[in-house]
């Protein structure tokens, strides 16, 4: 694992599940239109929100934005200057079938382009509910120093990965569910992220059955 790895090479996500449906009966139909993307390094936890340029910008063409926006043509795609966008789209979190797809893009190691993959289940309506359209993560973490970020109506903030370093995606579901909460959708690397491997993908897990998404331009 190289001094200066990716920006997802040790952070499993935690996001924080729906719950506008227990809370009032009805979803909250305005919310996610008006949600935002969220900015968080990797390096010092720090979190910057920004409104949306387009309302309807979501999934795949919204992380093909940020790439574009936020990666140097030539950035080692394995290094601190790649980020990696996590995009909702525009009905994610109104309870509409099909609309709660999460989409993760980056520059690609395998292909030097922009690539996204998407994946159902609960972590695009968790994003949204909690008011964000996308979670754009920048900076880079070195291999002895793994992170979790955890995003919950608390606010997006980073503690140790240690406890949760070398672990399976599903035994990092747990010990995360088990430590924070069971209300947490938990978005992992695994090990071979973690080494960097070029057959790796991420996992979600949350109440509901596992999802995963392809390789994307970090394990």
């Amino acid at each position: 694992m190289s001094a200066q790895s990716s920006a997802t090479q040790t952070t499993p996500l935690v996001e924080r599940s729906p719950r506008q449906v227990e809370d009032s009966g009805v979803p909250n139909l305005f919310g996610p239109l008006s949600g935002q993307i969220l900015t968080v390094d990797l390096i010092d936890g720090s979190a910057t929100a920004r409104s949306l340029a387009d309302p309807l910008a979501g999934g795949r063409l919204l992380t093909a934005q940020l790439v574009t926006e936020h990666v140097p043509p030539t950035a080692d795609p394995l290094g601190p200057d790649n980020i990696l966008a996590l995009a909702a789209g525009p009905l994610a979190g109104l309870r509409v079938s099909t609309g709660g797809r999460l989409s993760i893009g980056a520059k690609s190691p395998l292909t030097g382009g922009i690539k996204e993959s998407n994946a159902g289940g609960m972590a695009a309506d968790s994003l949204a509910v909690l008011g964000y359209r996308a979670l754009l993560l920048t900076g880079a973490r070195t291999s002895d120093r793994p992170a979790v970020l955890i995003l919950d109506e608390a606010g997006a903030r980073l503690a140790d990965g240690r406890p949760y370093q070398g672990l399976g995606n599903e035994a990092t579901a747990e010990a995360l569910r088990r430590d924070h909460g069971e209300q947490y959708v938990v978005v992992s690397i695994g090990p071979g992220g973690e080494a960097q491997l070029g057959s790796t993908s991420w996992s979600a897990s949350g109440r509901e059955a596992r999802r995963s998404w392809g390789r994307q331009a970090s394990p």
